[in-house]
Parts: C-alpha cells; sequence; structure tokens
C-alpha cells in the first residue's frame, strides 16, 4: 500500500480549538463579571414564579366552574324529581280526600252497616233516654 492510501485509511485527529462549555457554567462565570445579568436572573425567576401562580390561579378557577356547574346540572335534576313527586302526592291526596268524603256520608255508613254487620235504623221505640 502507498503512504498516502495508508493516511487516508487511518482517522485524524484534528485540533478544533477549545472545547465548549456547557450553558450553565457559561452563566456562572458571566454573572461573576457582570453583576447586572444576576439582577436579570432573579427578575427572570420571579416573573417565572408569578407566572406559574397566575397559572394555579386560573386552572384553579375553571376547575371551580367545571364543579359548579355539573353541582347545578345535578341539583337541577332533583329539583325536577322532587317536583315531579310533589305533583304525584297532591293528586294523590285529592283522590284520598275525594275517596274519605265519599266514604264518610251518613246514608252510605248506614248502607255499609247494613250490609257488613246487619245493622238497621233504630225505631222510635227502641232509643231509651237515660236520666
Amino acid at each position: 500500500m502507498s503512504a498516502e492510501a495508508l493516511s487516508l485509511s487511518q482517522p485524524r485527529l484534528v485540533a478544533r480549538g477549545p472545547l465548549p462549555v456547557p450553558p450553565s457554567v457559561r452563566s456562572r462565570y458571566r454573572s461573576a463579571a457582570n453583576p447586572g445579568a444576576a439582577r436579570e436572573r432573579i427578575a427572570r425567576a420571579r416573573a417565572m414564579r408569578v407566572n406559574l401562580v397566575c397559572g394555579a390561579i386560573m386552572i384553579g378557577a375553571m376547575l371551580l366552574q367545571v364543579w359548579t356547574g355539573l353541582t347545578v346540572g345535578k341539583l337541577g335534576y332533583e329539583l325536577s324529581r322532587a317536583h315531579d313527586l310533589t305533583q304525584r302526592l297532591d293528586r294523590q291526596l285529592n283522590e284520598l280526600t275525594l275517596e274519605n268524603s265519599g266514604i264518610l256520608k251518613p246514608d252510605a255508613l248506614a248502607q255499609e252497616a247494613h250490609k257488613r254487620l246487619g245493622l238497621e235504623r233504630p225505631q222510635l221505640g227502641q232509643i231509651v233516654e237515660l236520666p
């Protein structure tokens, strides 16, 4: 093999300059050299906290709105069922009142007493008044 082919088959090490510095290390050195950068970093952190708190408040408000909507819907269904029950019970009360008034008529009571027990109206001489 020729020297040229040998040099192409082996990898070459090439100097590319200084190694890259990670951003976290770079910011530390920069803030030490520039005191305004530290204030800027603190202001950004404060803004981030404010944004997170505002976001949490908004999510809480949305959850509260959904919860109240579901609760109102559930209470509406319960109110409708209670209204239907009230109407049904009112109809039943009216029917029972009519039935009761029909049963308690003197003529109806006399007829039932004769039919069930064989009782008759007393004759004029059968009633005795006690002193």
